[in-house]
């Protein structure tokens, strides 16, 4: 058997932490900081009142050093935990779990799966900061895990490491599954769970609920941030760079797009932190926007975490979008806009000035050091360590049988497959990711052309994607598109895997007859080839549905990446896409098949007869011969021509309400339940600027079909069944 590789290099980046003994001597026992019986917001404000100016300013930068007479250790706030713990290894030689990126982890619609991961992720970090911070004891030098960890939910896998999602045609003896992901030329796009707010805020209060919750509801298992906030989505496109870009952002596409995450994801997930963004919106750096940072996340959201910056994003406040008129007014107004803590040191050099020219006060030094002393405080960081769970983990812990087992891996594709396939696999190198170089063509068509299969990996990797690195195009780089036809040309059982985190254009792939398989692996963590492999040779069915749009080429030239709008020009996302995709959002083949019935509605009543959303009963069916999970994926639609208040309202084409994963054997009916609360309804009002229900009717796909229509009425007292 034949086989071409790409390979590519998932690299991490370590991160740090801190010290000892807090609440360790006499003297400090007798303080109410150390009183675990007093409440936590007491026992933090005591903490602070405790430090002088000099030790408050030391704080609020994410590598803090200690307070020995006070017993706070040195600490790290920056912990990355994107898709595992992202550092080093322990001292002991143990290492942390490498899961796919969030891209491929949003493609499996299945929540419960993305709970689990994050609860390993976090006992894997728990365990690990126990670990290094006993080799700080011997070592002052040794880094290590700080308990604080940051994620991304913003625009920024079926089984972890592949939920493969499957298009095109199935006439090869295993049926051909592609994973596909968000995004055009973000480079970034693959750090999110897809384009669908919807989706990335359930995505989000998963990860954080398998972050923070544990056996013991004392404590914070660990704190979860959530990132970037918000309509960050440019790197370094042509003379825009994310340290100076100013997002341009619509009431509209605010409400509609850009905050529904992050707000669920504090509401209901109860996320720790939140990272405030680069960018500016609408002329005001993010971590210096009051409007964000207050107004919304704090005021209306009823949130009382800490905000930390984006690293060095304060220093962008003065230094690259030029808001104020020196470096210690920046520090001020980030500050008093509500961001708690720099992730880098300009809060540590100019904090003190702002206090001398009385642009701030320390009383405001000490708001957000209670917030920051509260989640340490949570963490059980001032509590005695011998009752803490979390704290007793074993070191097997870490990088254990069973993470690995979610992770689905196996290091690269080309030993997957060398283990997985019984007959010969030859590795042929084929092209070079980003070259014109054909030196290895004539080789590779032979070895194809000798084959029973050829199997082709192509795509990009995180030298053309990456933070700091936009791309311009979505055609696949160098002379790829040529060697795929060369190979094809002399193969009719050719295989076309997908190695990614951007979307890339696969148009002519996908018209190609002797391309009989395109499977879109995305970055798959650790052992992606075994998971490959087993797709292919049919002992995994693949599940995964796109968790985002996968344009033509041309896209990229119908609108800049520096236009932040939903609606101008093609239009962005499926929401608001007018044009003809390759494949769209929820797409994705199966081995198997499945039929969908949608039994029953019951509408939620509250006491005044309110109709507050629905609740569908879905009948699934296995009618194909081989065992499988389907992802059942409902969709709203607000049907413009019966609309009696169009010119009033503007809504998106079409809008994700719910999903579920169900397995299913052969033959098999289960029933699901998805549910469409009435906020699914609302759509932006023009002359109001805010959500509210328009006066018309709506339509529910379910399972590829239209299930049900029903009129909302203007104040959604009713709602009519067709």
């Amino acid at each position: 058997m034949k086989y071409s590789v790409v390979s590519v290099l998932l690299i991490s980046v370590p991160a740090v932490a801190t010290s000892v003994g807090p609440c360790s001597s006499d003297d400090q026992k007798q303080f109410p900081y150390c009183n675990t019986s007093l409440p936590v917001i007491e026992r933090a404000t005591d903490l602070v009142s405790r430090m002088t100016q000099a030790e408050k300013i030391g704080q609020m930068v994410n590598s803090a050093p200690p307070i020995e007479r006070l017993g706070v250790q040195q600490y790290d706030w920056w912990t990355e935990c994107l898709h595992g713990i992202s550092g080093s290894c322990t001292h002991g030689g143990r290492c942390p779990t490498s899961y796919p990126m969030p891209i491929g982890l949003g493609a499996t619609f299945n929540l419960p799966l993305i709970k689990k991961m994050a609860s390993q992720i976090s006992s894997e970090g728990r365990r690990m900061n126990v670990e290094n911070e006993a080799q700080r004891k011997l070592n002052s030098k040794w880094h290590f895990i700080g308990l604080d960890f940051w994620a991304s939910v913003s625009g920024s896998l079926g089984f972890v490491c592949g939920n493969p999602i499957l298009l095109g045609k199935t006439n090869l003896n295993n049926p051909n599954w592609t994973f596909l992901f968000l995004g055009s030329r973000w480079g970034r796009g693959m750090e999110t769970p897809g384009e669908d707010p919807y989706l990335n805020g359930q995505y989000a209060v998963n990860f954080i609920k398998g972050m923070q919750e544990g056996e013991d509801p004392r404590y914070l298992k660990t704190v979860a941030t959530l990132k970037h906030y918000t309509a960050y989505s440019v790197e370094n496109w042509h003379t825009d760079d994310r340290h100076s870009f100013n997002a341009i952002v619509s009431d509209q596409d605010l409400v509609q797009t850009y905050l529904p995450a992050f707000e669920v994801g504090i509401k209901e997930g109860k996320a720790g932190s939140v990272m405030c963004a680069y960018n500016a919106v609408n002329g005001i750096p993010a971590c210096a926007s009051s409007f964000l940072l207050q107004d919304i996340l704090r005021d209306q959201w009823d949130w009382d975490g800490y905000v930390v910056s984006d690293c060095d994003a304060v220093s962008d406040v003065f230094n690259n979008h030029n808001y104020t008129k020196d470096p210690a007014s920046a520090a001020a107004e980030s500050l008093k806009a509500g961001c708690d803590l720099d992730c880098g040191n300009f809060y540590k050099i100019h904090m003190a000035d702002a206090i001398q020219q009385n642009v701030i006060k320390e009383s405001d030094l000490d708001t957000a050091l209670v917030r920051l002393f509260t989640a340490k405080i949570k963490l059980g960081e001032f509590d005695p360590p011998g009752g803490q769970p979390y704290r007793n983990y074993p070191s097997e812990t870490i990088g254990h049988p069973d993470h690995v087992e979610t992770a689905l891996s196996c290091s690269c594709p080309m030993e997957g497959l060398k283990n997985a396939f019984s007959g010969e696999v030859v590795g042929v190198k084929g092209c070079d990711l980003k070259s014109n170089d054909t030196t290895h063509f004539d080789e590779a068509v032979k070895a194809a052309q000798g084959a029973d299969v050829a199997i082709l990996f192509m795509g990009i990797d995180g030298g053309i994607e990456n933070e700091g690195n936009d791309r311009n195009s979505i055609d696949l780089p160098g002379f790829q598109y040529e060697f795929i036809d060369a190979v094809a040309k002399v193969q009719s059982e050719t295989i076309l895997v997908l190695v990614n985190g951007g979307s890339v254009d696969i148009s002519a792939a996908k018209e190609n007859p002797n391309i009989v398989s395109i499977l879109e692996a995305f970055y798959p963590g650790m052992k992606g080839g075994e998971a490959i492999a087993d797709v292919l040779l049919g002992k995994y069915n693949p599940s995964g549905r796109l968790p985002y749009t996968m344009h033509k080429k041309d896209f990229v030239d119908q609108i800049p990446m520096s236009d932040t709008s939903m609606t101008n020009g093609p239009g962005r996302t499926y929401r608001y896409f007018h044009g003809d995709a390759i494949y769209p959002v929820g797409y994705g083949l199966s081995y198997t098949t499945f039929s969908y019935k949608t039994n029953a509605v019951d509408w939620f009543l509250q006491e005044d007869g309110t109709q507050t959303g629905a609740k569908y009963q879905v009948k699934v069916t296995n009618t194909g011969n081989l065992a499988g999970a389907a992802s059942v994926l409902a969709f709203l639609s607000f049907k413009e021509e019966q609309n009696y208040s169009s010119v009033d309202f503007s809504c998106p084409l079409s809008q994700l309400f719910g999903f579920e994963k169900i397995y299913l054997e052969p033959g098999e009916t289960k029933k699901v339940f998805v549910s469409a609360h009435v906020s699914a309804l609302k759509c932006f009002h023009r002359t109001d600027h805010v959500l509210k229900s328009p006066y018309g009717w709506y339509q529910v796909n379910i399972g590829d079909e239209m299930v049900h229509e029903f009129l909302s009425m203007p104040d959604m007292a009713k709602l009519e069944n067709a």
